[in-house]
């Protein structure tokens, strides 16, 4: 061999460029799956529930509770198992309040949800929200994984009527953002567009093996009324803007005058009795007054729809966005083969339905291709 080489000295130079070559082709063909940063065994541990904007803190928090005690009966179910067996590792707490086996400390917060890897619907605020964290013993002394644990939480914590949202996840270090994460664009005309689009390609990840938490942050707000002035009531000289305050009036209240008080100024406001705020009925016979001094019911000057508002509306390049994320259990597959084959059949399917449609790929993959931009950029200098 070393003769041969020498006397056709480019030949080991070839061979190991078709080396690279074939072992490239092997990665994108998605022969050999590529993780650029393997998901390590996280520490801390975090379950989310999330309930439509408007719920009670009180129906929150007795979620969040409940979440927190099936994780602190998994650990001590876990420990009582490695007894008998003899396998424990983790040492007693000096806390008497702290659970045996593999969780360390339980935190629950309600009011606001936030995680480790920052991705669609992370961050949410208000009574709706609630989270409970965990701190596990190091790995050196438990026998589980974080993985493991958080399969057992999910499992048996079961189901929250009317929640919207149940999301467990570690806190994993590693790049940032979901292992499947993109958002889609559309034009503020087009939101109907968006949002049957982004129904479908949460139906399409759910086919996929080992992908689970999907979903997407455009999150429903409350009910609300939309008011649509009617051609015969601008004809009376009636503006929307009238229809506004008139309404704006009669539930917040109307400032009449203000009195010194001390070295305070008190508004005093004006408004309908609490009885009548309260009904629907009363709302439909509210009354504005036109020009010529003659009051008429809301229902005869609008045409009055009731409808699910968002909590947040998010754009990015004057359009109208929505991003959707999953997790990814990657045992089972893997986040750059999936995303591939979206980009290939899902994308170029929505497009063709919704032409105004844009794309825009990002978390783990997009600080995956980042990285290998930059070592580029790196051994190009460097040669």
């Amino acid at each position: 061999a070393l003769k041969l080489f020498l006397r056709h000295p480019f030949l080991p130079v070839s061979l190991a460029i078709a080396v690279v070559l074939l072992a490239y082709g092997l990665v994108r063909s998605g022969q050999v799956p590529f993780e650029f940063f393997p998901s390590l065994d996280g520490k801390t541990i975090i379950g989310q529930v999330v309930y439509p904007d408007g719920t009670p803190a009180s129906i929150t928090t007795e979620a969040a509770r409940r979440m927190e005690r099936s994780l602190r009966e998994i650990s001590e179910k876990i420990a009582e198992e490695e007894s008998l067996r003899g396998t424990s590792k983790t040492p007693a707490s000096a806390d008497r309040t702290a659970p045996r086996g593999p969780v360390m400390l339980t935190y629950l917060q309600v009011g606001s949800v936030t995680s480790g890897n920052q991705g669609a619907g992370d961050r949410q605020s208000g009574s709706h929200v609630a989270q409970v964290q965990a701190e596990l013993h190091e790995a050196t002394l438990r026998n589980v994984t974080s993985d493991r644990v958080i399969q057992m939480w999910r499992q048996a914590a079961w189901i929250f009527p009317g929640a919207e949202r149940i999301n467990f996840q570690s806190e994993n270090i590693g790049p940032g953002g979901k292992p499947l994460e993109f958002k889609i664009l559309a034009p503020r005309d087009r939101v109907a567009d968006l949002e049957s689009a982004v129904k479908v390609a949460k139906e399409t990840l759910a086919k996929y093996s080992g992908v689970y938490d999907i979903r997407d942050d455009s999150n429903p707000g409350k009910t609300e009324f939309q008011f649509t002035i009617k051609d015969s009531a601008k004809s009376l000289g009636i503006r929307q803007e009238d229809l506004s305050e008139s309404i704006r009036a009669a539930y917040y209240g109307a400032e009449v005058q203000r009195l010194q008080r001390d070295r305070h100024e008190v508004k005093v406001m004006v408004r309908h009795p609490t009885e009548e705020r309260r009904s629907l009925a009363s709302f439909q016979d509210l009354r504005i007054r036109s020009a010529d001094g003659i009051e008429r019911p809301l229902s005869e000057l609008a045409d009055i729809k009731v409808t699910q508002g968002y909590s947040e509306i998010n754009r990015l390049d004057q359009l109208r966005a929505i991003t959707v994320s999953a997790e990814l259990d990657t045992s089972k597959a893997n986040a750059s083969t999936i995303a591939t084959d979206l980009k290939s059949k899902l994308v170029p399917e929505l497009i063709a339905k919704y032409p105004s449609l844009r794309f825009r790929w990002e978390g783990q993959l997009q600080v995956t291709s980042e990285s290998f931009i930059s070592l580029v950029f790196v051994f190009s200098i460097a040669f």
